[in-house]
């Protein structure tokens, strides 16, 4: 008789455990938990199919490699013979990534205004109904990874390129890449134009001062001055992005990831090591006021 419901003893033995586990296991949206060890292997298989997608031949990739080859891609389709090529999307769909940047028009609120790591700048003009991508004539815009976006008080927008938050900063490419300086439209304006004082002719480098724009924080007092927190420190200009120079004490150099000013533009908030500083005199110095 013991042997006959064994197997139903069994059964209703391992449904127990099963309900309980995901009892145990589940969050408040019913979505099964991870530990951080599963967490880590699924990210690090991701960054290796990414490094993967866009490797050489010798599973070598460069970045300055990656944007030439977008730059003959476009001309294919523009010149010679080969003008009437319709070229095909076959795919991969998820290439956006995380947002960093989100703008509402503060003169139109139905124009939107978005950048993410690897997607570039998208937009809208109905509130968000339909997206385009924004490119310029170089086509880098459309591809590039958006470190941050902010509006002036006169409604000049600003967009930062590159992320030090993308693999520490380093450069190599997981899912995002080096930046090339600051955008900024003008208000107005529809074209994003390139801060000549942000960017480094040698090309693509981490050298460059603001290959990695992490945050912006523009002046709500002031709409020529704009607060950059990048891979080499908090840079500021007071002339709407003609000329950039570093604020002074422990924020004027290493990585910072984020600054922020207060309504009444006289307090600067900052990050940087894990630490928040603060500024009460324009950036001049800086008080760690959190570890």
């Amino acid at each position: 008789m013991k042997i006959k419901f064994l197997p139903s003893l069994l059964l209703l033995g391992v449904s127990t455990f099963l309900g309980m586990h995901f009892m145990f296991h589940e969050n408040e949206t019913g979505e099964i938990e991870r530990t951080g060890e599963e967490k880590a292997r699924l990210a690090e298989e991701y960054f290796k199919f990414r490094q993967a997608q866009r490797s050489d031949e010798k599973g070598n990739f460069e970045f300055s490699d990656y944007m030439r080859a977008m730059k003959q891609a476009d001309a294919i389709t523009k010149n010679g013979t080969r003008a009437s090529i319709a070229w095909e999307d076959m795919g991969p769909n998820n290439v956006g990534g995380r947002t960093r940047g989100l703008i509402v028009d503060n003169k139109n609120p139905n124009n939107l205004y978005t950048g993410s790591i690897t997607g570039g700048i998208y937009f809208s003009k109905d509130g968000g109904l339909s997206w385009k991508n924004y490119y310029n004539q170089d086509n880098l815009l459309k591809v590039f990874s958006i470190g941050s976006m902010a509006q002036a008080v006169n409604g000049d927008i600003y967009v930062g390129t590159g992320n030090s938050s993308e693999n520490g900063g380093s450069g190599t490419e997981t899912s995002g890449g080096l930046g090339n300086g600051i955008y900024k439209k003008a208000a107005g304006s529809d074209s994003f134009v390139l801060l000549t004082s942000t960017f480094n002719p040698a090309g693509f480098s981490t050298s460059n001062a603001f290959a990695f724009v992490n945050k912006l924080a523009p002046d709500p007092k002031d709409e020529k001055v704009v607060y950059a927190a990048t891979g080499n420190g908090i840079k500021v200009t007071k002339d709407g992005g003609l000329t950039w120079t570093p604020v002074g004490g422990a924020l004027a150099t290493g990585v910072v990831y984020t600054v922020r000013i207060n309504s009444e533009g006289t307090v600067l908030y900052a990050g940087k090591d894990g630490r928040v500083y603060k500024s009460e005199d324009k950036g001049n110095s800086w008080t760690n006021i959190a570890t």
